[in-house]
C-alpha cells in the first residue's frame, strides 16, 4: 500500500524512530522521576501517578524507559557508524587492491559472518564486558561483513 508515493510500512518505521529520538532527546521533560532513585512501593501496578507501574525496587518503569532510549539510540547511532566507516574502508581497500589482500580480507569476513550474529554479538559482550560502548562495539563488529561484502562488490564491478 503507498502513501504519498512511499509504502505504508516505511512511514510507520520512521514514525516510530522519530518517536524513540524525540523521547530520548526531551527525557528529561517528559520522564515524571528520575530512573535511579527509589520514588514509590515496590512492585506498584500502573496507575494515574505511576504510568507504568514501579519495579522491585521501587522505581518508576515509566522513567526508566524514557531513559532508556537514550542509552539505546547511542548503541546503535554508534555501531552503525562504526560498522559502516570500517566495513566500507576495508571493502573498498580489498576491492581496489585485489590480489593477496583481497583474499585475506574476504577470508576474514567470511569466518566472521559464518558464526550465527546473535551469538557472536553475545561472546562478544561477555569477552568485553558490560558498558553501553562495548555493547556497540559487539554490534559493529557482527555487521562490518555485511558492510565489506556491499562495498567490495561495487569496487570489483567498477575494477571490471
Amino acid at each position: 500500500m503507498k502513501l504519498g508515493g512511499l509504502n505504508t510500512y516505511m512511514v510507520i518505521g520512521l514514525a516510530l524512530i522519530m518517536f524513540f529520538v524525540v523521547m530520548a532527546v526531551f527525557a528529561d521533560f517528559i520522564a515524571p522521576y528520575s530512573p535511579v532513585e527509589k520514588v514509590g512501593p515496590e512492585r506498584n501496578p500502573p496507575s494515574p501517578e505511576y504510568l507504568m507501574g514501579t519495579d522491585n525496587l521501587g522505581r518508576d518503569m515509566f522513567s526508566r524507559i524514557v531513559y532508556g532510549s537514550r542509552i539505546i539510540l547511542i548503541v546503535v547511532f554508534l555501531s552503525v557508524a562504526v560498522s559502516g566507516s570500517v566495513g566500507t574502508i576495508l571493502g573498498l581497500l580489498s576491492g581496489y587492491v585485489g590480489g593477496l589482500v583481497d583474499k585475506f580480507a574476504s577470508f576474514i569476513m567470511d569466518s566472521l559472518y559464518a558464526f550465527p550474529s546473535l551469538i557472536l554479538a553475545i561472546a562478544l559482550s561477555v569477552a568485553l564486558g558490560t558498558s553501553p560502548l562495548n555493547a556497540a562495539i559487539a554490534i559493529a563488529v557482527v555487521y562490518i561483513p555485511t558492510y565489506f561484502r556491499m562495498i567490495r562488490g561495487q569496487g570489483v564491478e567498477l575494477e571490471e
